[in-house]
């Protein structure tokens, strides 16, 4: 993943910005491996957690990196700080319970990983 980072990374101008959305590893699996597994083994080999992509962004050079929650269409942003912390919460539930607050709306929201990268 660093090195995809940083090829995009080295792909961008000046001021690019890079847009990650992806499913949180928290409020997973979100493949067919959540029917047998607490782990993605499926078609997501890998899952990432908000606090994972943002040292993974930072290694790669990007210099701001900017989080937002929501979805079709309707964002806002919000400190990133905050979902780390919702994050590592959550993150440190057994798997039954961990899943049940995950699916809880605000918290579900919280969860997504949506970040927005400026090089």
């Amino acid at each position: 993943m660093l090195y995809q980072l940083g090829e995009i990374y080295r792909g961008l101008a000046p001021d690019g910005v890079y847009i990650c959305i992806t499913p949180s590893r928290i409020a997973g699996p979100h493949d067919i491996s959540k029917y047998f597994s607490p782990v993605a083994e499926g078609f997501h080999l890998r899952e990432y957690t908000n606090a994972e992509l943002t040292r993974l962004f930072r290694q790669a050079g990007f210099s701001r990196l900017t989080s937002y929650i929501g979805g079709q269409g309707y964002y806002l942003k919000v400190p990133g700080s905050l979902v780390r912390c919702v994050e590592s919460v959550v993150g440190r539930l057994p798997d039954r319970l961990r899943a049940a607050v995950a699916g809880f709306f605000p918290v579900r929201a919280m969860l997504g990983v949506i970040l927005v990268a400026t090089k």
